[in-house]
C-alpha cells in the first residue's frame, strides 16, 4: 500500500459491498488488534509534545524527511525509535516554555480584569536585559504579586480620594477659608491608603482645634495644603496606573521574546520539523489502515480491487509484481457497464473555482458525462446579467470582485471564516456577473435605474423578440417574451448536451429520444410563436392542426415508441406524458427573469421617485440612489443569486447531468509533507 500511495494514481475500490458476490470464498481483511491501536497511541504522543512545546499542527515543506519503510510495522518501530530519540532532547525547551506561557496567562488575566486593552500600550522587554532569564523567572510570581496588590490598593485609594476632597471642602466653607490666602503647595504625600487614614484622622481634629484666631490660621494653612496634596494624588493615579501597567506589559514582553528566541533555536526548529514529520507519516500509516478494512482477502492471500488510468497501469502493475517478487495475481478488466468509473476532476482556473463549486455541489459528473463547469461560467452570469440589469450596480460588482480577487490571491482561505472564505473564491463569479450585469444595462438603459442616463440599446430583433432596445418596467411583454425565448433557448442547450453525451456512449434508441425532446421542445415554441399562446389555442388544432401534429405529436409519438423499447410500454408512455409536462413547466419557469428583472427596475425606479428624480436632482437624489444600491447589491443581488442557482440546479443540469458520478480520489502521499531541516553535521 505504501508504494500505490507513492506512486498516488490508484484509486482503491471498497470490496464490502461484494463480499457476499463472491459466495463466502472472498472474507473481509482483518489486521492485529495490536496494529488498529498502535499508530493511534504514537499519535498521542507526537500531540502531547506538540502541545507541550507549544506547536502547530502543521505542513512542512523543506527538503529532507522521513520516509516510510515496506511495512506499516517497520514503519511504526521506526517512528518509536526516532520519537525516544526526540523526547529525549523535549525535556530542557518544555519546563521555560511552560512558565513563560503561564506569565503570559496570568497577565492577560490581569488585563483583562483591569479592562485593560495591552495594543494601547508600546512596550519593550528591554529593562529586562539586565537580568538572567532564571533570575526573571525565578522573580515573576512575586513581581505580578506585588504589582497586583499595587494596582488593587492604587483602585481604593481613586475610589477615597474624592470623598476626603468632599469633606476637605465643607470644612472649607464652614470655617470661611479662602485658599487664595495660603500658600499653594502641599506636603509630601505617598498614593497608598496608610497616607489617606493619615489625613482622615488629621481631619477630625480640625474643627475643634481652630477656636482661636492663632490656631485657626494654622489649621486653615494646613487644611488648604492637605487640599492641595488630595488633588495631586488623584491627578497622579491615572499616570500610577499607567506605570503599572507599562512594568506588567514589559514582563509579559520579556516573555514573548524569550519564548520566540526559544523557538528560534535550531535545535528547537529541527524538533519541531521531526515531530511535525513524523506526525504526517502516522497519518498515512492511518489512511493505509483505513483501505485496508476495506480489502479482502483469500486464506493468507490479499485480495485487491482498484481503479487505475490506462496510460499508468503498466507502471502500477511493473511496480506491484517487482515488490512481491512475482508472487502475485494482477488481472487488467474493463469496466462493466453497471461500474461507475471514476471521474479524474481536473482543476480549473481560479477564475472559475466558484462555478466548480456549485456544479458539484449539484454532484459530480460521470466518466462518460460532459464536465458542466466551463458551461456554466457562462449560463450563470448570463441569466444573472438579465435580471440584475444596471451599468452602475454592475461596475459596482465589477470592482467588488476585483478587490476580493486581489485578497484571494494574498490570503490563506483555510485560514480564514466561512462566510469570508466563500466570498474570496467566489470573486470570479461576482466579476462575470458584473460585467454581465453592465451589458444588459447598457441594453435596457439602466444606469443606477432609469435615470435617463442611458438610454436603451437594441442588439437584435428575432421575429418577435426583441434584444434590448427598450426598458423592462415600461416593457413588460417584451421582456417576458425575451424570458421565454431565452429560456427555450437554455434548454435547447442543456439538450444538445443531452444528445452528445448519449451518442458518446453508443446509445442510439436514447439519442433518438432525446433528438425527439429536441423537436418537441423547439416545435412546440414555434407552434406558440406563429399561431399565439392560450388565447389562440384553438388555431393550433384548426388551421395550424398539420403544423401541430408535424412539430408537437410526431416527436412525441416517436418518443413514445423508442422510450417503450428501453422501458416498456407503459413506462415508455408515462416518460412521453411527463416530458412534454416537464418541457412546458421549465420553459414558463424561466418567466422569472422578466419577474426578477422588473423588480430590479421597480425598486431602483422607486427610490429615483422618493429622491426626486427626473423633476430634480439634489443631494436627497443621490441619497435615495445610494439607498436603493445598497439594497439592491445586498438582498436582492443574493434573491437573484438563488434564483440564478435554481434554474441551473432544477431546469437546465438535469436535461444531461445525472451528478451521480464519483471523482478519482488516488490514495496519494505528499512526500515533502514529510520533510525536515536538518542543522549541523
Amino acid at each position: 500500500m505504501f508504494f500505490l500511495g507513492d506512486l498516488g494514481i490508484v484509486h482503491c475500490i471498497n470490496i464490502d459491498e461484494k463480499l457476499e458476490s463472491y459466495g463466502g470464498l472472498l472474507d473481509q481483511y482483518a489486521t492485529s488488534c495490536e496494529l488498529v491501536n498502535r499508530p493511534q497511541n504514537l499519535l498521542t504522543i507526537i500531540e502531547k509534545n506538540l502541545r507541550l512545546l507549544e506547536i502547530e499542527p502543521k505542513k512542512h515543506t523543506e527538503k529532507k524527511g522521513y520516509h516510510h519503510e515496506n511495512t506499516i510495522d517497520e514503519t511504526l518501530d521506526k517512528v518509536e525509535t526516532e520519537l525516544s530519540l526526540i523526547e529525549a532532547k523535549t525535556t530542557s525547551f518544555i519546563e521555560p516554555l511552560a512558565t513563560y506561557s503561564k506569565i503570559i496567562r496570568k497577565i492577560d488575566l490581569l488585563l483583562t480584569s483591569w479592562k485593560i486593552n495591552r495594543k494601547k500600550f508600546a512596550v519593550n522587554g528591554e529593562n529586562y536585559l539586565k537580568e538572567s532569564p532564571e533570575d526573571i523567572l525565578n522573580s515573576a510570581e512575586k513581581r505580578l504579586s506585588e504589582i497586583e496588590f499595587r494596582m488593587k490598593e492604587i483602585e481604593v485609594v481613586s475610589l477615597r480620594a474624592p470623598k476626603i476632597l468632599i469633606e476637605i471642602n465643607k470644612l472649607v466653607k464652614k470655617l470661611k477659608i479662602k485658599s487664595s490666602d495660603f500658600p499653594t503647595n502641599g506636603i509630601k504625600y505617598s498614593i497608598d491608603e496608610k497616607f489617606l487614614d493619615f489625613i482622615e484622622l488629621t481631619l477630625k481634629n480640625f474643627e475643634e482645634k481652630s477656636q482661636s484666631k492663632l490656631s485657626k490660621f494654622y489649621n486653615s494653612k494646613q487644611l488648604i495644603k492637605i487640599k492641595l496634596t488630595v488633588e495631586k494624588i488623584l491627578e497622579k493615579i491615572p499616570q500610577e496606573r499607567k506605570n503599572l501597567v507599562k512594568q506588567i506589559l514589559k514582563l509579559r514582553k520579556f516573555a514573548e521574546l524569550e519564548s520566540q528566541s526559544i523557538k528560534k533555536s535550531p535545535e528547537y526548529v529541527l524538533i519541531q520539523s521531526k515531530l511535525l514529520s513524523l506526525q504526517n507519516l502516522l497519518e498515512e500509516v492511518e489512511e493505509i489502515k483505513k483501505i485496508e478494512s476495506h480489502l479482502g482477502s483469500i486464506a493468507s492471500a490479499v485480495y485487491l480491487e482498484a481503479w487505475v488510468p490506462n496510460k499508468d497501469l503498466k507502471k502500477v502493475m511493473d511496480g506491484i509484481k517487482e515488490l512481491t517478487k512475482g508472487n502475485c495475481i494482477i488481472k487488467d478488466e474493463l469496466p462493466e457497464p453497471e461500474d461507475t468509473v471514476p471521474t479524474i476532476i481536473k482543476p480549473v482556473p481560479r477564475l472559475f473555482e466558484a462555478f466548480k463549486s456549485l456544479t458539484f455541489s449539484f454532484g459530480y459528473p460521470k466518466s462518460d458525462e460532459i464536465n458542466p463547469v466551463f458551461i456554466v461560467a457562462l449560463t450563470f452570469p448570463f441569466l444573472f446579467g438579465i435580471m440584475f440589469a444596471d451599468v452602475g450596480q454592475g461596475l459596482l460588482l465589477f470592482v467588488a470582485g476585483l478587490v476580493l480577487s486581489y485578497f484571494r490571491r494574498i490570503t490563506n482561505t483555510e485560514e480564514v471564516g466561512d462566510i469570508i472564505r466563500y466570498l474570496l473564491m467566489g470573486s470570479g463569479l461576482i466579476i462575470l456577473c458584473g460585467i454581465s450585469s453592465m451589458i444588459f444595462g447598457f441594453f435596457f438603459g439602466n444606469f443606477f435605474g432609469p435615470t435617463g442616463i442611458l438610454h436603451p440599446t437594441s442588439l437584435a430583433t428575432i421575429g418577435p423578440f426583441e434584444i434590448g432596445g427598450f426598458d423592462p418596467i415600461f416593457d413588460p411583454v417584451k421582456m417576458l417574451r425575451l424570458s421565454i425565448f431565452i429560456g427555450v433557448g437554455v434548454l435547447s442547450l442543456s439538450l444538445i448536451l443531452r444528445i452528445i453525451n448519449k451518442i458518446r456512449n453508443n446509445q442510439s434508441i436514447q439519442t433518438l429520444v432525446s433528438v425527439c425532446w429536441l423537436w418537441l421542445l423547439l416545435g412546440g415554441f414555434a407552434m406558440w410563436v406563429y399561431w399565439g399562446g392560450i388565447s389562440n389555442l384553438a388555431k393550433w388544432f384548426g388551421e395550424g392542426l398539420f403544423m401541430f401534429l408535424a412539430l408537437v405529436i410526431l416527436p412525441l409519438m416517436i418518443m413514445t415508441i423508442a422510450s417503450s423499447l428501453i422501458k416498456g410500454v407503459m413506462e415508455g408512455i408515462q416518460f412521453s406524458i411527463s416530458t412534454l409536462i416537464e418541457s412546458l413547466d421549465h420553459t414558463i419557469s424561466f418567466g422569472r427573469l422578466a419577474a426578477l428583472a422588473l423588480t430590479h427596475g421597480a425598486l431602483n425606479y422607486m427610490f429615483l421617485i422618493l429622491g426626486g428624480a427626473p423633476h430634480s436632482f439634489t443631494w436627497v437624489t443621490i441619497l435615495m440612489i445610494t439607498v436603493g444600491t445598497i439594497l439592491a447589491l445586498t438582498i436582492e443581488a443574493l434573491i437573484i443569486f438563488v434564483h440564478t442557482l435554481r434554474l441551473h440546479w432544477v431546469e437546465w443540469l438535469p436535461g444531461f447531468y445525472s451528478g451521480k458520478g464519483i471523482p478519482f480520489k488516488p490514495i496519494k502521499f505528499n512526500n515533502k509533507s514529510m520533510e525536515y531541516y536538518e542543522y549541523g553535521s
